[in-house]
């Protein structure tokens, strides 16, 4: 098999469009094309990349970094992969790796992608000792690690979701997104990895989208936990519910109860601590409300 790289460019305002051709012999139909959007990201947020072809697609994939996804058929020409983009990412020039095979010919193709630095603060949190032991004991760690070996999971091929997200919950965004987070005297180390909703304990808490219940459970560092896979890298979950609604295996629309919102776990108080992982990297969950992502 032959290699083919990109050799035409051509730009758009929220999109760069990149035409590939074929090297060597006679292309077996029209080459494929890609869409990234947006052309610039910002870290913490999403990125999708199009792919259109009149010919097969196999095997194709999209990585940044150490993240790799896959594409999903939208319909007989068009393609669709997502990445997150790490809210600690760094901004500047980096390199899209698009590989797979087409219309008989194999192809890897680096896209140069630009990522802007988020504007995120930086937040202290002041624990109670009982709290804070989570940390100290290794539970919030353990916990997390559990988390994660859910959300990075390639989960269902179908896609769930239908436009926009809604919010969960209502409430008082009380810590948002990517803020850098201090607990009690030590630096801050991480990004908050989504968003609190503070607001009464037993404030209903609801899909914000379609999907299927992975994760239904206790967990010491976050209380009563639920986890959604929206299909094709998608998944979100809630933490810190005095109660869940949901069992493991469900499947729930848009506006369903999950569960009631309480204070459980790593909390200094009534909030609902909303995740949402793109190819099993975190990103803004309030990204997915404000626009439809397809």
């Amino acid at each position: 098999m032959r290699f083919f790289r990109g050799s035409v460019w051509a730009s758009r305002s929220v999109s760069l469009l990149v035409w590939f051709l074929a090297v060597g012999g006679v292309y077996g139909g029209e080459p494929p094309s890609f869409t990234l959007d947006p052309s610039t990201v910002t870290a913490g947020r999403t990125l999708t990349v199009l792919c259109e072809t009149t010919t097969s697609l196999r095997n194709a994939r999209a990585q940044f970094g150490k993240t790799q996804t896959r594409f999903y058929k939208e319909s007989p020409t068009q393609w669709r992969a997502r990445l997150g983009i790490d809210a600690m990412e760094k901004p500047g020039s980096h390199t899209l790796l698009l590989t797979g095979a087409s219309g008989g010919r194999r192809f890897t193709i680096d896209v140069p992608l630009r990522v802007r630095a988020g504007s995120y603060p930086v937040s202290k949190i002041n624990l109670k000792p009982e709290k804070d032991s989570l940390y100290t004991s290794g539970a919030v760690a353990a916990d997390g690690k559990r988390l994660a070996s859910f959300y990075t999971k390639i989960g269902s091929s179908k896609k769930e979701w239908d436009g926009a997200f809604v919010q969960p919950s209502t409430g008082v965004v009380s810590s948002v997104f990517g803020a850098r987070r201090s607990y009690g005297e030590r630096p801050p180390s991480s990004a908050h990895s989504g968003v609190d909703l503070a607001n009464a304990e037993g404030t209903v808490i609801q899909a914000p989208a379609s999907g299927r219940v992975v994760l239904s459970e206790w967990m010491e560092s976050f209380g009563h936990v639920v986890m959604l896979d929206h299909g094709q890298g998608i998944y979100s979950y809630y933490l810190h519910m005095k109660s869940r609604a949901v069992d493991v295996g469900q499947r729930v629309k848009q506006g369903h109860l999950l569960g009631l919102m309480g204070q459980e776990g790593v909390a200094t108080g009534p909030h609902l601590h909303w995740s949402l992982a793109v190819a099993g990297v975190r990103v803004d969950p309030l990204e997915w409300v404000k626009r439809a992502i397809p």
